[in-house]
């Protein structure tokens, strides 16, 4: 699977990640901080910060009308990378995907939006 990794940050370290249907939503979370993630890929995080806490990100291009993110903030109590996609994505699919490109299978995953809560996130509720 070719995946296209890039960064989208302002000067400030501010991140824009830019989803077609605004906001994106987390859908899993890997049980590995990035700096564990595969060798070999060409996965780069880099340092941003929101209200909530200064963080390492890295934004994947699936396809053509596909990014995602891999997020870690810096005080996170709980191991992991978690995975952020379009609040419309198919989560599942999604984090199969990423999966897939990283060489894991779902044993890896400490946490997975279910089903009614990804609903609820596509409807705006």
């Amino acid at each position: 699977m070719s995946v296209n990794v890039y960064m989208n940050a302002d000067q400030r370290g501010e991140v824009f990640f830019r989803w077609s249907h605004g906001d994106g939503k987390p859908i899993a979370v890997i049980g590995l901080p990035p700096e564990n993630l595969p060798y070999g890929k060409p996965l780069a995080f880099h340092p941003g910060w929101d209200n909530l806490d200064h963080f390492v990100f890295a934004v994947l291009q699936l396809d053509e009308r596909t990014s995602v993110v891999l997020l870690r903030y810096a005080n996170d109590s709980d191991p992991g990378t978690t995975i952020y996609a379009d609040t419309t994505a198919d989560a599942h699919e999604i984090t199969r995907r990423v999966l897939e490109w990283l060489g894991f299978d779902n044993a890896i995953l400490t946490w997975v939006a279910d089903a009614e809560s990804v609903a609820v996130a596509n409807t705006g509720g």
